[in-house]
This record gives structure tokens, C-alpha cells and sequence, in this order.
């Protein structure tokens, strides 16, 4: 559950009582979804937290930061229950594996590789990826590129046949949509990546 959770003291001698509020991975006391990305990006091993962050960021309370806790943060954020039903859609989480732009939000690289995971209780049946104005029909299927743990990358070998003409310097939206089992479960889609 994302709340306040009291910490116990590290000293017996200590009569102060910590309190963070779980989620809120920045400390900054709001749970927002920076908060998630700085979760999820901990799970892709590109950004490291420390050890009150990891803290935070453990909303399950098991002792790892996994995506689950990234998906309890944003829906959390949004008002919803904090846990994932097998009936709404799966949640994907995408960023560039290495954002070379002046900021760390700034969306611009050199290296296209995107990373991302697909969080489900259900375990996920279609998984597809297309550029800009591509028909969902038309996109690639990438499902083969999901790991078990629900991981997933698309270098640039794997993007650009989606493309179509390479990626030559450029701005680009890559669409992804997932589904779990059964079929008639309502799909996660998203622009998913910019840059």
C-alpha cells in the first residue's frame, strides 16, 4: 500500500520516528509519475537509487524494486486501486535505453535502442511496435523480443526494418501495443517513445 509507513529506529537509544511516504521516490513528499520513472528506470539498471529511495520505491514492501512498484506508483498517482487486475490492460513502461540530450528527460539520442517492460498479471499474448502514422494493423510483431521477466529492447537492427528507410537524424514516435491472454482483453497502447 503507498502511504506514510513509520521506520524503526536504527538506534534503541533514538526517540525519533522516521516517516517517508512510500512512492515517493524523489522525497520530495508527492507521489508523482517522475517518481515511477525513477523507479522504472532503477529496474532497467539506467539510473541507480539509493538506499532511502529504494526505500520509498518498494511499495510492495518485498525487498526489491521491481516494475510492479514502478505500475503502483502511476496508478497510485492517478486514483487507482494500487494493485493490477488480470482485466485491465497490461502497462508498459518505455524509455531510450541512452538518452544523449542535454537533460535526462530530453528524448534526443544517438542511439535509438529503446527499453522498456510489460507488466500484467496475465501473461502478455501480443506484443507490437510501430513509427508514427503506421496502422496498429501494420505493426511489427515484437513479442518474441519479451523476456519472461517482462523485460523488453528494440536496438536499431530491430527498428529500423519497422521504419522502413533506416533512421537517418530525425524525429520519431515508436508506438507499442500489448495484450494479454485471453485476446479479448482490452490492449495497452502508448506512444510509448519519442526522439
Amino acid at each position: 500500500m503507498i502511504g506514510h509507513r513509520e521506520l524503526d529506529p536504527v538506534d534503541a537509544d533514538t526517540t525519533t520516528t522516521v516517516r517517508m511516504l512510500l512512492g515517493d521516490v524523489d522525497g520530495n513528499g508527492r507521489v508523482t509519475p517522475g517518481d515511477a520513472l525513477r523507479a522504472f528506470k532503477h529496474v532497467l539498471g539506467l539510473a541507480a537509487l539509493d538506499t532511502d529511495q529504494q526505500a520509498r520505491a518498494d511499495v510492495t514492501k518485498d525487498g526489491h524494486i521491481t516494475p510492479d512498484d514502478a505500475v503502483r506508483i502511476v496508478r497510485y498517482f492517478l486514483g487507482l486501486p494500487s494493485f493490477v487486475q488480470d482485466t485491465p490492460p497490461p502497462v508498459m513502461m518505455v524509455a531510450l535505453a541512452q538518452d544523449t540530450g542535454r537533460s535526462a528527460s530530453a528524448s534526443q539520442t544517438s542511439n535509438p535502442t529503446v527499453t522498456g517492460t510489460v507488466t500484467d498479471n496475465s501473461p502478455t499474448a501480443v506484443l507490437r511496435a510501430g513509427f508514427e502514422a503506421t496502422p496498429s494493423a501494420s505493426f511489427a510483431d515484437v513479442l518474441a523480443d519479451l523476456r519472461p521477466d517482462g523485460h523488453f529492447t528494440l536496438d536499431r537492427a530491430r527498428l529500423e526494418p519497422m521504419h522502413g528507410s533506416g533512421l537517418p537524424d530525425g524525429s520519431y514516435t515508436l508506438h507499442l501495443l500489448a495484450r494479454t491472454t485471453p485476446a479479448t482483453s482490452p490492449p495497452a497502447t502508448s506512444p510509448c517513445s519519442s526522439w
